[in-house]
């Protein structure tokens, strides 16, 4: 994400593999805001491989939660995760809070279940 403010939320990411590199850049200029999200990560993936910085300085996260291969899913700090292992360090707050979202945000845990019964075209309950 690069110049703007950019709103990250209740999403199921399936990570791993010889070609995964990152679930979430922190660009330049970027506002982020990554909140109830689930992350299941294959062998070999780490919460600190979440974020990358694409030369951005801030990222918001809260409510996440990592399902690692063999381990119980736990809430986990993006920000400080990514900073344990990464330098320069990436500041907590990016600056703003969403306002737009138009539907109330769940529990990270509930999100792979609700995203596998609902996600895709003609799926919705509407």
């Amino acid at each position: 994400m690069r110049f703007g403010q950019v709103d990250v939320w209740n999403n199921h990411y399936r990570l791993g593999g010889d070609g995964f590199e990152y679930a979430i850049g922190v660009g330049v200029q970027s506002a982020v805001v990554a909140e109830h999200n689930f992350f299941s990560l294959q062998a070999g993936v780490g919460a600190d491989d979440l974020l990358y910085d694409w030369g951005g300085t801030a990222v918001t996260t809260r409510g996440n939660w990592v399902g690692a291969a063999g381990e119980r899913p736990r809430p986990v700090d993006l920000v400080a995760a990514y900073n344990a292992s990464h330098e320069p360090d990436l500041a907590p707050d990016a600056g703003w809070t969403p306002s737009l979202r138009r539907a109330p945000v769940l529990p990270a845990p509930a999100v792979p279940a609700v995203v596998a019964t609902l996600a895709g075209a003609g799926r919705l309950p509407l």
